[in-house]
């Protein structure tokens, strides 16, 4: 299936690939007429005449883009064309493009046809182009005049690209461009709404797949969007045909995005419904209550919803890839689909961007071309289910008649089962019979480990009491250790003190000695120093003798002065000059008597000061005298207490010795009691422990012995009961494998 499926995809791309070409062909003549139209927003019959004067008209350069004043809905254009010469030796036709509006086209003054149709009865069809045939009989001069009443029923009208054709071009545009460009269309739509019903069918037989809900739904969408591209008539008034009609391609693509999220089993897909539901309300409503009567700006919204189709083509082929790596049934054909689509898109885009007009528009063929591809993708998955269930039926049929046969064979081995209980019914009241019969020597057994046990807690509580004892024990040596230990202190504390005294003693029986020395030779240098004073007394004394023999020089010097000045005034103007030196001398000798008496008064004092030096002298020397005898006696005293001291501090040290000699043996008569302790402890718990070791053999034993009588009698018994159910066993087996 999936290799017919891809053929068929192969087939299909070559078939598109082949419509990739230009519209243009030898035997097709078509030349533009779009430039310099006249026009006016004026509504009146004349203007259809030849001879009506249009030169009071505005000239529009290019009529591809029409905009229309406000309820301004009818306007005319007018033109008079040179028939090209290409096209003289065929019939002529004027070619009215895809466009927006409806028009009467009138060829000098000739009513040759009709776009669409008027008020009341609007039908405009958009995507429809037609060709008009102008007869021979309005070419007048190889010139022919044309005037076009047009009705806009929204604002601007587009398309107004007009052209000349001859016959081959106008077969073209009237035959084969209306069947591919629109009857083709409404083909696809009832194509599409026979899928909607078939996936609408299949969700309401199975609710569980969601799936055929969102393609449904999305197939009831792009069918009326489908309808729209190919129907000659309107069913809905234009201005809201158009805008309703607009928003259905992005609201069928958005539940193609549902469709691929369900499909392929993605998550989230409650949380995307949410959110494409409130995006299509919001864009349906926008269109059709903003946009509605608004061409440009319904062409603009819908151009700005084509990213929404973009999204989905883009999320369908994630997921398509995803899936083919899962190998996912219907990813390569949905992947296949998608890039086909892709490549008819741009061939559109391609020959817009040229400003050519393809064979055939692709883009309604690549919408298509995705829903018909699902709908192989979930019909192969319905009919290979469908396939699955007839086989599924098949085979359960078979397993029926042999469950039957395994149900008869599974009586006859349930009967078996039963004389199999019996038998190990049987054999369980011999082993209880066998437990009965031991339970009086378990008793006899327990009985002596009774005795056993009282025998145990008796030794038990002497070896606590022996436990507590040496417990006793251990604390008062403990307190006695403790005491020898302060006693050891505090000896250590006495003779610490003593070695201190001692040396403060010997230090002080140092000091006396060196006191008693220190005074000797302190005495010997006070009668030294008296002997320096009285030798200063001396000299001061010879000091102050020459002092007043300077007083009295001075003395006799200031007589000599004066009878020199004396003599001076005897002598007259002879006698100045010695004048004056003997007032110098007498000045001189008036100054040497000053600094006698001062040095005299010096002299006296220091005289003075050194006998009291002497006095004070004499006074130390007789105090360090007695400080030598007392220094003498306190030095033979403090050298007898520090030989006392010395005696102490050596009975002290022996105490001491004792004391530390004490203590380790008091630690050591400690440390084997607690040894004895624990000893009784071990025994304690070794005496449990053995208790226990005889309680298990005993249980042992006693078990052994049970085990021993019960299998011994019961081991044939169960060997033919294995014997049956291991053949009952196999007999199942093969059985089951049939």
């Amino acid at each position: 299936m999936k290799k017919t499926s891809a053929k068929v995809f192969c087939f299909i791309l070559v078939l598109l690939t082949a419509l990739l070409s230009s519209c243009e062909k030898s035997s097709k003549i078509r030349v533009s007429i779009a430039q310099d139209w006249k026009y006016s927003f004026d509504d009146r019959e004349e203007f259809k005449e030849v001879d009506y004067d249009d030169s009071s008209w505005q000239t529009q350069k290019e009529l591809r883009i029409f905009h229309v004043p406000d309820n301004r809905h009818y306007f005319w254009v007018r033109k008079v064309v040179d028939v090209p010469q290409e096209l003289t030796r065929d019939t002529l036709w004027l070619n009215y493009g895809k466009s927006n509006s409806a028009a009467a086209i009138y060829a000098n003054g000739i009513l040759v046809g009709y776009r669409g149709s008027f008020p009341p009865n609007v039908n405009i069809r958009t995507e429809k182009q037609e060709d008009f045939l102008i007869p021979e009989n309005c070419i007048v001069d190889g010139k022919v005049s044309l005037a076009i009443r047009v009705y806009c029923a929204g604002t601007y009208v587009e398309g107004l690209n007009f052209s000349l054709d001859n016959r081959a071009g106008a077969y073209f545009v009237n035959e084969v461009s209306h069947i591919f460009d629109q009857k083709m269309f409404l083909v696809i739509c009832f194509i599409c709404l026979f899928f909607f019903f078939y996936s609408l069918a299949e969700f309401v037989q199975n609710k569980d797949c969601k799936e055929f809900l969102f393609f449904s739904l999305g197939l009831l969408f792009i069918s009326i969007y489908f309808y729209d591209l190919g129907a000659d008539t309107l069913l809905l008034p234009y201005n809201f045909n158009r805008a309703f009609t607009r928003s259905c391609l992005p609201i069928a693509m958005n539940f193609l995005l549902l469709f691929f999220n369900t499909f392929f089993k993605r998550p989230k897909t409650k949380q995307m419904l949410i959110g494409v539901v409130i995006y299509d309300v919001i864009s349906a409503s926008i269109c059709l209550l903003f946009c509605r009567g608004n061409d440009e700006a319904v062409s603009t919204f819908f151009l700005v919803n084509l990213v929404t189709v973009l999204v989905c083509v883009v999320y369908g082929m994630r997921v398509s890839i995803i899936g083919l790596k899962q190998k996912l049934f219907g990813a390569p054909q949905i992947i296949i689909a998608l890039v086909v689509a892709s490549l008819l898109a741009i061939h559109d885009v391609v020959f817009q961007a040229m400003g050519r007009t393809p064979v055939i528009w692709l883009q309604g063929f690549a919408f298509f071309l995705i829903e018909l591809a699902l709908f192989i993708t979930v019909f192969q998955r319905s009919s290979a289910a469908n396939k699955q269930v007839v086989v599924l039926a098949k085979t359960t049929n078979a397993q029926k008649e042999k469950l039957e046969s395994v149900f008869a064979k599974a009586r006859d081995m349930a009967e078996d089962s039963v004389s199999v209980a019996t038998s190990l019914s049987d054999s369980v009241t011999a082993v209880a019979d066998a437990a009965e019969s031991s339970k009086a020597q378990v008793q006899e057994i327990n009985q002596a480990l009774d005795v056993q046990t009282k025998i145990r807690e008796e030794t038990q509580v002497r070896v606590e009491e022996l436990a507590k004892f040496l417990v006793n024990m251990t604390q008062e040596f403990e307190n006695e250790l403790q005491m020898i230990n302060k006693t050891a202190e505090g000896t250590k504390a006495v003779i610490e003190g003593i070695q201190s005294v001692g040396e403060g003693i010997k230090t002080a029986a140092n000091f006396t000695n060196s006191l008693s020395s220190l005074t000797s030779s302190g005495s010997a240098d006070m009668k030294k120093l008296m002997e320096v004073m009285l030798e200063v007394q001396k000299s001061s004394n010879e000091i102050l003798g020459v002092v007043t023999t300077l007083d009295d020089f001075a003395h006799q010097t200031d007589l000599l002065s004066m009878n020199a000045s004396i003599e001076a005034a005897h002598s007259g103007a002879a006698g100045k000059g010695f004048a004056v030196i003997a007032h110098e001398i007498k000045d001189l000798a008036a100054k040497t008597s000053q600094w006698s008496s001062r040095i005299g008064e010096i002299i006296t004092t220091v005289i003075n000061q050194i006998k009291k030096s002497v006095d004070l002298c004499q006074k130390v020397d007789n105090s360090l005298v007695k400080i030598n005898e007392g220094a003498s006696e306190s030095a033979e005293k403090v050298g007898n207490a520090a030989r006392g001291i010395e005696q102490q501090q050596e009975a002290g040290e022996i105490i001491s010795r004792e004391s530390i000699s004490l203590v380790d043996s008091a630690k050591t008569m400690n440390q084997s009691i607690k040894s004895q302790s624990k000893f009784a402890s071990d025994v304690m718990e070794n005496m449990e422990k053995l208790q226990k070791a005889s309680q298990d053999v005993n249980e042992a034993s006693a078990q052994i012995k049970e085990s021993s009588t019960s299998l011994a009698s019961q081991a044939q018994e169960l060997m033919q009961i294995v014997n049956r159910t291991n053949s009952s066993a196999k007999d199942l087996k093969s059985l089951m494998d049939e």
